[in-house]
């Protein structure tokens, strides 16, 4: 049975990493050597992520647990491992958005604040969500 709170989780997701992943390739695109590369890795990890994020809400609408690991190519990639991406992307984007807020004024201040409490929303969701994949602590 699928906690009802997964789906909303898997949608803020889907609609978070479609944003990083316009902005990595605006980065990418305006940028060279090591940087243009870092914008290229977050554009594959965050359309990965988006991906599996869709995967995962499928198969909650169907009615099946989300709680599987993902087969790709062969190799599978633990639902542990897709928390992490999640939270290393969401951090990333919590630290741009403070930069931005720092460092600019006028919209782009007001784009890094969204970006900051966007990515501590997502931070928190995805550990509730890891705890619940975890389970319960066990009492001695």
């Amino acid at each position: 049975m699928i906690s009802l709170a997964k789906l909303p989780y898997y949608y803020f997701v889907i609609v978070f990493m479609t944003f990083v992943a316009i902005l990595s390739l605006s980065g990418a695109g305006q940028s060279t050597s090591y940087e243009a590369d870092f914008y290229l890795v977050t554009l594959l990890v965050s359309l990965a992520i988006l991906v599996a994020s869709a995967y995962y809400v499928y198969a909650a609408r169907r009615g099946a647990s989300d709680e599987f690991d993902l087969q790709v190519g062969g190799i599978s990639i633990g639902k542990k491992t897709y928390y992490i991406a999640v939270i290393v992307i969401a951090v990333w984007r919590i630290l741009a958005g403070f930069q931005l807020n720092h460092s600019t004024y006028g919209l782009a201040a007001i784009w890094g604040i969204l970006w900051l409490i966007a990515g501590i929303g997502l931070a928190v969701f995805t550990y509730v969500n890891y705890r619940v994949l975890r389970g319960p602590n066990p009492t001695l």
